[in-house]
């Protein structure tokens, strides 16, 4: 499955059928208006194309086309709401709207009106829609060719997918928002068993655009055989604290907590010990975090949200200082702050806050510099199961499920059966040695390497 891939979004011209069904739904809104204070109608359609390779081989070429929308309505201060596949049963989908209000609960929508300005970002690739199928056959081989030239019981996997869709919303206060969308990713890995040793890689791309593809897949294919030649060397490990270093997969778990915290609905809901902490310095200087939906081609890019607020740089942490929290319009009317474009929805739930594009600033030096000085310590690669528990605790345990032991700015080899546990409020603030000056994509964060020094890692064997 492609975890990674992202729609981003264009505004589109208007042709006739485009024209035709704003139309219809505006009709639509004009017919409610004297039953509803407000009405909102957020349509998205898509294709999808995803090709599967398992077992070193092509396992699946699928097409899905689907759409629907999602209808929200304010009766007497009250919040109603349906949604729907059946675009020929619209008028029946605002009655079902109309009558959840009753029982709906107090409306604090805040919406936006036709005033609002839209942001412009590049997000649209036209050469998407038209990659051909071959083509895309083509690029998983050369994802699976590096692997299984490296060791053909290697158990290979790779996908490449490829999406379309359009997104437009429309409400009662004269706003009108159309995008045109694309989004295409691919990944690679694979399982490696020998005797009672169990080794698993795995890697991935997704944005909006396709970019460098064919260098990249290469770069990509070859990272993973190098997990798998640095992993079938297992190393005796003792537990204990480590100066670690994660890499930016591994760290996207430890940062988790950070990126919680600065949640609106968390915020409101007094869930995030930050409420009132903007402002105080509570991490350390080396740590700037930023949401950023106007990135060209980013995997979490967008001119507008899901309400209509436009796409913004939102400064969430700066030099280790909270000064922001992402918001939808709700939250952000409740906290009596301004809406930071971050209302992301499904046709299925409302809007909440999420972030678009997280970029963690890196530092000024390569990881291989930063690493060469390490005279013991542990590189993690990948963590599993560090997604559980209380992020507002800032406590991350997790299994290392790839990470292996630096000795004299080395790996020497894989470690196994170690768990690392961590606070990440302490991590990002008296434990924070370094940060790389590479950055990659994990979603839609783009984090480097980070260091940190004295973090717990113990063998469960």
């Amino acid at each position: 499955m492609m975890r990674n891939i992202t729609v981003g979004v264009q505004e589109m011209a208007g042709d006739k059928h485009q024209t035709g069904f704003q139309n219809r739904l505006q009709e639509t809104i004009e017919r409610a208006r004297n039953r509803c204070d407000f009405m909102e109608i957020y349509y998205v359609s898509r294709g999808n194309t995803p090709i599967e390779f398992e077992n070193n081989r092509l396992k699946s070429i699928n097409t899905s086309d689907n759409e629907g929308m999602a209808i929200r309505v304010v009766v007497d201060g009250k919040l109603g709401f349906s949604t729907t596949t059946r675009l020929d049963s619209i008028d029946e989908a605002v009655e079902y709207a109309l009558a959840s209000a009753a029982y709906g609960g107090a409306a604090e929508l805040n919406p936006v009106d036709g005033s609002i300005e839209k942001t412009e970002v590049k997000v649209y690739d036209e050469n998407v829609p038209g990659l051909a199928m071959e083509t895309m056959l083509e690029m998983g081989e050369s994802l699976l060719d590096p692997i299984r030239s490296h060791d053909a019981s290697i158990q290979a996997f790779a996908g490449v997918e490829k999406e379309e869709g359009r997104v437009l919303l429309i409400n009662s206060n004269g706003y009108l928002g159309e995008y045109r969308a694309t989004g295409f990713g691919f990944y690679a890995g694979g399982e490696l068993v020998e005797g009672d040793n169990m080794l698993w890689a795995y890697d991935s791309v997704g944005r909006c655009n396709l970019g460098d593809v064919e260098g990249e897949i290469l770069d990509l294919a070859r990272n993973v055989v190098n997990q798998f030649a640095l992993g079938r060397k297992n190393v005796p490990f003792t537990s204990g604290r480590y100066t670690v270093v994660f890499a930016p997969r591994a760290l996207a778990d430890l940062l988790r907590p950070i990126v919680a915290c600065l949640d609106g609905k968390a915020v409101d809901k007094g869930l995030s010990p930050w409420r009132y902490r903007l402002g105080e310095q509570i991490l350390s200087a080396s740590v700037n975090l930023m949401d950023d939906a106007t990135i060209p081609f980013g995997p979490g890019s967008y001119p507008f949200d899901g309400e209509g607020t436009p796409g913004q740089q939102t400064p969430l942490v700066v030099s280790g200082s909270p000064q922001n929290f992402y918001l939808d319009r709700r939250t952000a009317l409740r906290l009596g702050r301004k809406p930071t474009g971050n209302g992301q929805r499904s046709l299925t739930s409302p809007p909440g806050p999420s972030p678009s594009n997280l970029i963690l600033q890196g530092g000024y030096r390569s990881i291989r510099d930063i690493q060469a000085e390490i005279k013991e310590g542990v590189l993690v690669e990948n963590l599993m199961g560090a997604w559980a528990g209380n992020p507002y605790s800032g406590e991350v345990t997790g299994n290392i499920s790839l990470g292996y032991l630096i000795k004299d700015g080395q790996p020497a080899g894989r470690i196994k059966n170690c768990l690392v546990a961590a606070n990440a409020f302490e991590a990002f603030s008296t434990q924070l040695a370094a940060l790389s000056s590479e950055q990659n994509w994990v979603g839609s964060q783009l984090l480097p390497y980070g260091v940190f020094e004295g973090i717990s890692v113990n063998t469960q064997a």
